[in-house]
């Protein structure tokens, strides 16, 4: 992603760490204008917890956690509980998304997950634009030509900010 955004000087740096050390130097007005937010600040998968994830969190709830991360064409799942996860996800970028209404930005879900949770929480402004069908930049999907175009769009938002906030 960061390759895409700020060329081949970035591609081994995460976007999320290039942003959080601009917020400490605000050296690079390119990133000024970019805000990360994830569905879940929770992992959801178990190996994201190392060898030794907490006790106080069972196997069977790292299951379905990480059925519900891997599912996410589902809109009702099998049990009671990989729906209370989805819920909660829900509600919780819901509370996230709500803190951004009447504000001008660019909302851009990246990956079948995040989009689907954008659509679920169901918060809309007039003062947002949009850019959907971004796949997650994860197992270079940003180098397939069918996903140029949103790449090339997510580009001109990135820069279209920096400009604003200079």
């Amino acid at each position: 992603m960061s390759k895409h955004l700020f060329g081949p000087e970035c591609a081994r740096q995460p976007l999320g760490l290039l942003v959080k050390e601009n917020a400490r130097t605000r050296e690079n007005p390119r990133l000024n204008g970019i805000g990360l937010v994830n569905v879940c600040n929770v992992p959801l998968q178990k190996s994201a917890y190392g060898t030794k994830p907490p006790a106080s969190i069972p196997d069977d709830w790292f299951a379905d956690m990480e059925y519900v991360r891997s599912n996410s064409q589902r809109v009702k799942y099998q049990t009671d509980r990989q729906n209370q996860i989805q819920d909660w996800l829900t509600g919780n970028l819901r509370a996230k998304l709500l803190t951004f209404c009447k504000k001008q930005l660019t909302l851009i879900p990246c990956g079948r997950f995040a989009q689907k949770y954008v659509r679920l929480a169901a918060v809309h402004d007039d003062s947002w634009v949009v850019i959907d069908d971004v796949p997650h930049p994860s197992y270079n999907s940003w180098d397939r030509p069918r996903y140029q175009a949103q790449v090339a769009a997510v580009r001109r938002a990135v820069e279209r900010a920096a400009t604003l906030l200079r």
